[in-house]
């Protein structure tokens, strides 16, 4: 049989809430890593003609 039907409930569940908060703070990590790396200046956002709700260009 498969041991995933049979898992104990209990302690295991303690130990798995810090690892799963562990590794999302990992990912977002990564994400901003990854975010900070298509961050562009407001002449390049005009250029590529990008324009945000919130940002008026004269």
């Amino acid at each position: 049989m498969d041991r995933f039907f049979f898992r104990k409930q209990g302690s295991d569940d303690a130990q798995q809430a810090p690892r799963v908060f562990a590794v999302m703070q990992i990912f977002h990590g990564i994400l901003n890593w990854l975010a900070a790396l298509t961050r562009f200046t407001e002449e390049e956002q005009q250029d590529a003609g990008i324009y945000l709700r919130n940002q008026h260009y004269k």
